[in-house]
């Protein structure tokens, strides 16, 4: 089944003949005059402009299976999903998750080892950590305000609702070498505000250049309660990591997680903080394959926390419908 899916995804059938798809998306104007019907002379063109790429597809579906890796990510319309070879493995996707995070972070952290920033200005340029955080790709998180605004897109942030920044209102980011990048919030769309889930999406006056990443969130599909007591790289206004241990993910209505600080031994404990009042909408991630992949913008303080969790397929359609409404307005 998997197998004919790739196909139908990969070819066009009209009129007893296959198009390929791929060719149909980049040469728009020329693909129409390149059919391949289905006779000996044609298996040929298929197989090198189509099977081919429909081998490779499978090849690679098996090798992310068996090692749970790639680092692949598709579109799900305006959202960048990354790959579910982990989550389809044998084997605890939990595991997967701790042992990821055990590749970027030392045996024992020390209060400086999770700043994000060895320094920084809000409007200036600023100096990225050189700890183990220095591994980890922020540059998609606004750190210039406590009301953090975190992109799922190169022109659409994630704010909490009860703690978000306004029309009109900046953000900065800063790329890899420190620049900052600079923003105005055009127009958002409001997904509840304090009841769940609690998140407001908001379309910026224009992208950030590729130096500053977007991150991706989890696909569909997936019971997510095998992610109980996996790691998850907490962030706050102090512009700190802290590390949290999952413990619920919530199926109905609007899917939520929920997580403790980490006070287990072997991350250290210095990892472990509990959450203050401001720190809400900062980012939640899980790492797979090295990368940040958004999980939530956590809510409320102390030593339980709980958010919207985008992994979920209703967060996901509310995004999904946020951004086109949000897109469109910009163009009406």
């Amino acid at each position: 089944m998997r197998i004919r899916k790739i196909f139908e995804n990969t070819f066009l059938k009209r009129d007893g003949l296959y198009f390929n798809l791929h060719h149909l998306k980049e040469y728009p104007s020329t693909s129409l005059l390149s059919p391949y019907p289905i006779t000996s002379l044609g298996i040929g063109a298929l197989w090198f402009s189509g099977f081919g790429q429909v081998f490779s597809r499978v090849l690679a579906s098996v090798f992310c299976f068996v090692f749970a890796g790639c680092e692949n990510t598709s579109q799900l319309g305006s959202l960048t999903v990354v790959s579910e070879g982990w989550l389809i493995r044998p084997g605890s996707p939990s595991k997967y998750l701790k042992r990821q995070l055990t590749q970027v972070a030392p045996d024992a952290i020390s209060a400086a080892d999770k700043e994000v920033f060895a320094a920084y200005e809000e409007s200036g340029p600023s100096v990225w950590s050189t700890s183990w955080t220095s591994k980890l790709d922020f540059t998609g998180v606004a750190w210039d305000n406590a009301k953090a605004g975190t992109l799922i897109h190169p022109q659409f942030v994630v704010f909490a609702s009860h703690f978000a920044r306004r029309k009109g209102e900046s953000l900065t980011f800063h790329d890899r070498a420190g620049r900052p990048v600079k923003r105005k919030i055009a127009r958002r769309a409001m997904i509840h505000r304090i009841k769940d889930p609690d998140f407001t999406v908001a379309m910026l006056d224009q992208p950030v250049p590729p130096t500053v990443t977007h991150y991706p969130i989890l696909p569909v599909g997936h019971d997510y309660r095998v992610l109980n007591g996996a790691p998850l790289l907490v962030t706050d206004k102090e512009r700190k990591v802290h590390l949290f241990r999952i413990n619920r993910v919530s199926r109905t209505g609007y899917e939520q997680i929920g997580a403790r600080p980490a006070l287990g031994h072997e991350y250290g404990s210095g990892l472990a903080e509990r959450l203050e009042k401001g720190d809400s909408g900062h980012p939640a991630f899980v790492l797979v394959n090295g990368r940040l992949v958004l999980a939530s913008t956590l809510k409320g303080g102390g030593w339980a926390t709980t958010g919207p969790f985008f992994g979920g397929s209703k967060i996901q359609a509310a995004l999904q419908q946020a951004i086109k409404r949000l897109a469109g307005s910009s163009t009406g």
